[in-house]
């Protein structure tokens, strides 16, 4: 019995570290190009246990959105996360959106798979919620700063509720 679980317990290792994590990058690229979204990024470089995209931008439609300065897709099977850190608006959507968002995390396990975690922190406060991928609902509560809880986002997209303020949306 001892065995079996050392051998399964290395299989999953190697699966983890042998799997073709570029494969899934340019697998994702492929899927959000169906949703009109580009992903450009200056290096992609797979590390063993994750994948790391350098200088990643977001084109929507053909308009530069986003742009990230490091993200980490960690695909683990059981426990997939993935982390972006120093997300801006381009300079397209600066003027009409200026956050920048210090670090985002989104967590997917397979003991919950129709529901991937989300929190986001910033100079804009705290952001927490979920994605229900059954009901195709996104559920963001947000702790404002005090600068950006005057800020036009907040009273055009969030509605006050007993766990905060509130953005909810179907896709």
């Amino acid at each position: 019995m001892k065995k079996i679980v050392i051998a399964t317990i290395f299989f999953f290792i190697g699966l983890i570290i042998f799997m073709p994590k570029e494969n899934l990058f340019f697998t994702l690229k492929k899927i959000l190009k169906k949703e009109h979204i580009e992903l450009v990024s200056k290096d992609v470089s797979d590390r063993f246990v994750d994948l790391r995209l350098e200088d990643t931008l977001f084109i929507y439609d053909g308009i530069e959105s986003l742009k990230a300065k490091t993200i980490t897709l960690s695909p683990w099977l059981f426990y997939n996360t993935i982390e972006a850190k120093d997300i801006s608006a381009s300079k397209a959507l600066r003027d009409m959106l200026n956050i920048k968002v210090d670090e985002l995390k989104i967590t997917h396990t397979i003991f919950n798979p129709k529901l991937a975690k989300l929190k986001a922190w910033g100079k804009f406060g705290n952001l927490d919620g979920y994605i229900d991928l059954d009901k195709r609902l996104i559920h963001l509560i947000l702790t404002p700063s005090a600068s950006f809880k005057k800020s036009q986002i907040v009273r055009d997209y969030f509605r006050n509720s007993k766990e905060g303020l509130l953005y909810e949306s179907n896709f």
